[in-house]
């Protein structure tokens, strides 16, 4: 059922309770409770406040992939990754063989490209989430979303004002399920007996397959108090005026159509009515950034940053994020001078070098904490020039509601360009 990952990638909609802001939450933003909008890193400003874009300079990633998993499916996220494939019934199987709730979470992004006042990138992402409802009808609620899309975004600038737009549009396959006690346990025991399938389960009774096509926008204004200091406040319009999905219009062409077929077939093999996903809902956010000097002379820095999201929306269930980042950096010169050597080849020495190290905390009133890690590095050539630029991401969350999220760890891994030299005097 996983459509995008069926297409060989290497491997979100408000549904339920997952509490998501932007349209593909990465590692980082996770690690930061999405708390966005007065200020955000090169790449997330397309889904969190385009107006930041007029801040930026220049990130060339070709290539990241990351992945958020609870604690108690890690092993299986790990499966899911490798084997690239995983069919609606072992979906559902797999997601009611644990009480406790269930998020495994992949996504990849290529040619994301950033400069000042532009941006572009593309992504690809697949979410589980799965939680266990005890009331007059206790049933399970099974959430997937497979999305692949496409944004791009500009800004303009005056002063310490800026005014910023970002298009998207995306391909999305949806599928959600909520079955009752009594016909999980029958799920339960056709999968012990290995006869799982749509001939010996009623997938159509509790379960609603989706697939369709959307262009979205998001608005956004920023004030900064200098260009050297992200201090200052945000307003964000995401998704303006409602994202709504429609069929047989190929906004993205060419060897996407297949996932349409893709869809078809997995609907048709269970019996399901393929329908059109739900609106994504506008949403409304504003927040503000407490920043020290970030010149190229201040090695160290630290911000604070907090939002109110969803104003007046229906979307969250919790609307006040907050987040905190302390780190260094280290100049072009000393990071090649200080960096080591990790292989030699026909008398090249490759070497790794420390760009920046980030310690990052976040927190949503009364659904979770989370701790991060962001870790910047460049490989090069003798100590003279870096062409290769490594973002790692390492992040946690501890669950406040485990209604609403469970305990869970994510990685991500991103590969650009970059070119580092030392300073010639």
């Amino acid at each position: 059922m996983i459509i995008f990952l069926l297409m060989g990638l290497l491997i979100s909609t408000q549904l339920f309770a997952l509490s998501e802001v932007g349209l593909s939450p990465s590692v980082g933003a996770m690690s930061r409770a999405e708390t966005m909008t007065a200020s955000t890193p090169p790449g997330e400003a397309l889904f969190y406040n385009p107006a930041h874009l007029a801040w930026k300079g220049v990130a060339l990633e070709i290539l990241g992939t990351g992945y958020v998993v609870d604690e108690d499916h890690a092993k299986q996220g790990n499966e899911i990754v490798k084997d690239k494939r995983l069919d609606s019934t072992q979906l559902i199987g797999n997601a009611l063989s644990n009480d406790r709730p269930t998020l495994l979470k992949t996504d990849v992004e290529f040619l994301n490209f950033i400069f000042p006042y532009f941006a572009l990138k593309s992504f690809a992402n697949a979410r589980l989430f799965s939680r266990k409802i005890n009331d007059s009808n206790p049933h399970q609620e099974i959430d997937f979303l497979a999305r692949f899309g496409l944004s791009t975004g500009l800004a303009l600038s005056f002063r310490h004002w800026s005014m910023g737009y970002s298009y998207y549009v995306i391909k999305q396959a949806d599928l959600l399920s909520t079955p009752t006690e009594s016909e999980m346990a029958t799920i339960r025991q056709a999968a012990q007996d290995g006869t799982l399938s749509s001939a010996t389960t009623n997938f159509a009774s509790f379960t609603s397959m989706n697939y369709g096509e959307a262009g979205g926008h998001n608005i956004g204004v920023s004030y900064r108090s200098s260009r050297i200091n992200s201090s200052g406040f945000g307003i964000a319009v995401l998704n303006a005026g409602g994202t709504k999905f429609a069929e047989g219009r190929p906004i993205i062409r060419g060897q996407f159509e297949e996932i349409e077929k893709a869809a078809q077939d997995e609907a048709q093999k269970h019996n399901l009515t393929l329908g059109t996903p739900r609106e994504i809902k506008q949403m409304v956010n504003t927040g503000i950034n407490l920043s020290t000097d970030e010149g190229k002379e201040n090695y160290f820095h630290a911000s604070f940053a907090m939002d109110y999201q969803d104003i007046g929306g229906t979307s969250l269930e919790n609307h006040v994020a907050m987040a905190g980042n302390v780190g260094f950096r280290v100049d072009d010169t000393l990071s090649l001078l200080t960096s080591i050597p990790i292989a030699k080849h026909r008398g090249m020495v490759y070497f790794l070098g420390l760009t920046s190290l980030d310690l990052i905390t976040g927190y949503r009133i009364e659904e979770s904490m989370s701790a991060g890690v962001d870790l910047k590095l460049h490989l090069g050539i003798n100590k003279f020039v870096s062409l290769v630029r490594i973002n790692l991401n390492g992040m946690i969350i501890k669950s406040l509601d485990e209604n609403l999220i469970p305990d869970a760890t994510g990685f991500r891994l991103g590969l650009g360009l970059t070119f580092v030299f030392p300073e010639l005097k």
